[in-house]
């Protein structure tokens, strides 16, 4: 029906203008004859489906009507917000899209077998596994709406609920799903995501990863997430009971009881942070220290024990002959050397950042060997390949073969 066809006369009837995007009025170039006036919402309903990004609105005027439809929208009225046109631009360019039920069962799956490489390749894989589109913690199993965390945690896989919340926590790891973003976007992104990571209770008794750790008497576990400042101990289940409460109280004696007790009074870390020409021992902190230029990390523990840790270190006057030896020969890993055999001493946990297999791990633990054993395999290998190409090539791997033997000697 055209605009001189319209029913006037009913003083109830409305009557439907249509305003037209200007890329489309540019390409179907409108005159007066085109239909922009309708009497009938079924009719206006079927020109936007026609003319996508056009706008209709009701009058009870037709002159009114008539002004609307000549109205032009805007390219940036007809993108709305802004700030979400650039999120739905880059959600547009992400090359990972969401998974299928079916390969979420497949992370769950090889996170209670305790399959560490396969985890850490699905993950990385797509970022997805592990934030849904509403930048949440993936669920994994519905119903009781376990995220990995809560997997993890419950069937007592430290190891893997160490490497969700350091790839949570990796900046290069959220680059991928948005590349835009600032690095104080991404950084805020990363405290947010973690924070749900860590305290999110599920569905079934409103209990966190802390609550399983502590229920199931999983000493690792409870060790992992007391690593973290933002991880909320003082949570409530739906008993309104506290992680603490509820130590061992479905698996585990009372050694292990005192274990993770003694954890939450020892949630005291103490970092090496070493650059290019000295290292430095920080002073005792609450909580794990994120920062680039921690070379190592003793801990937890108690104020007292990093208090003796801290005060042995620092002061030269404390150091036995040999330590101080080893401080003036040997300036790539001299201080790392001597803290670590103390805290060995001490049965206190210690990691140090490793360049060649670029993580913070305990070489002497069983982690710790397995990966560097993976690494020296894979060393091997690009060394055999390499021996037939250029010079060059083969020299320089070589060089990076000796620094890692460097490293490996500073264990002795």
């Amino acid at each position: 029906m055209t605009n001189n066809e319209i029913n006037v006369g009913d003083k109830n009837q409305l009557f439907y203008g249509l305003s037209l995007p200007s890329h489309v009025v540019d390409d179907i170039n409108v005159d007066k004859d085109t239909e922009l006036v309708f009497d009938n919402k079924n009719d206006v309903l079927k020109a936007m489906k026609l003319y996508k990004g056009s706008r209709f609105k009701a009058f009870h005027n037709i002159d009114d009507a008539i002004e609307y439809s000549k109205q032009v929208i805007k390219p940036e009225e007809c993108c709305g917000d802004s700030n979400k046109s650039v999120r739905n631009l880059e959600k547009s360019l992400s090359p990972f899209s969401g998974l299928h039920p079916r390969e979420l069962a497949r992370l769950r799956k090889a996170i209670e077998n305790d399959s560490y490489e396969t985890v850490n390749q699905l993950i990385w894989s797509n970022p997805r596994f592990l934030v849904s589109s509403g930048d949440t913690p993936v669920i994994l199993m519905e119903g009781f709406r376990y995220n990995s965390c809560h997997i993890a945690a419950k069937a007592g896989k430290h190891n893997i609920l160490q490497l969700i919340l350091n790839t949570v926590s990796d900046k290069t790891f959220m680059k991928l799903l948005f590349p835009y973003d600032a690095d104080d976007v991404t950084e805020s992104r990363i405290k947010f995501l973690l924070d749900l990571y860590l305290n999110t209770p599920e569905k079934g008794f409103c209990e966190t990863p802390l609550h399983f750790g502590c229920k199931f008497g999983y000493t690792e576990v409870v060790a992992v997430l007391l690593k973290y400042q933002i991880c909320d101990i003082e949570k409530l289940n739906k008993n309104s009971r506290k992680p603490y409460e509820v130590i061992c109280e479905r698996k585990g004696d009372e050694i292990t009881k005192r274990k993770i007790q003694k954890l939450f009074k020892s949630q005291i870390y103490l970092p090496l942070f070493r650059d290019d020409f000295s290292a430095q021992i920080g002073k005792p902190v609450k909580g794990v220290v994120h920062d680039s230029t921690v070379s190592a990390l003793a801990g937890p523990m108690s104020a007292d024990e990093a208090n003796h840790l801290f005060e042995t270190l620092k002061s030269p006057r404390k150091s036995t002959p040999q330590q101080r030896k080893i401080r003036l020969t040997d300036s790539r890993k001299g201080l790392e050397r001597i803290a670590r055999n103390i805290c060995k001493e001490m049965n206190i946990n210690w990691i140090e950042f490793w360049p060649f297999l670029n993580c913070s791990i305990d070489l002497t633990a069983d982690e710790g060997l397995n990966r560097l054993e993976k690494h020296l395999r894979t060393v091997y290998y690009e060394l055999d390949s390499n021996f037939n190409k250029s010079k060059y090539n083969y020299n320089y791997s070589l060089s990076e073969s000796q620094d890692m033997k460097s490293d490996i000697n500073s264990l002795k």
